[in-house]
């Protein structure tokens, strides 16, 4: 199944054809998530936005691995942010003089 989600749908005109089976997310169905390293809001029905609903963390075993590597005063760069679900637990992870960028690229 096809699936348009957010705010792209109206970047094209609203009479599209659209295939058989496509779910379309509008902005209206953006769920506010409560975690343990803060709120985020994602797309219901999103894989991102169901993990962090089920385990309060997108990738848990993930971020433990990368907690023992941060550093107080690391600098760190998130290339491909999407909605911060690493960033933020970084920032929470690096309690010193703490610097995390975090970029998610958009199509002009």
């Amino acid at each position: 199944m096809a699936i348009l989600i957010g705010w792209r749908m109206f970047r094209y005109p609203m009479n599209i054809d659209l295939p058989i089976g496509t779910k379309v997310i509008s902005p209206m169905s953006i769920a506010r998530i409560d975690t343990l390293y803060g709120v985020f809001h994602a797309s219901e029905g999103d894989l991102i936005a169901d993990q962090l609903k089920r385990y309060s963390a997108h990738t848990r075993n993930e971020l433990s691995m990368i907690r023992d590597v941060i550093r107080d005063g690391d600098n760190i760069v998130d290339i491909g942010a999407h909605i911060g679900t690493f960033s933020i637990p970084f920032a929470r992870f690096n309690t010193g003089q703490r610097k995390v960028d975090a970029f998610e690229a958009m199509r002009a």
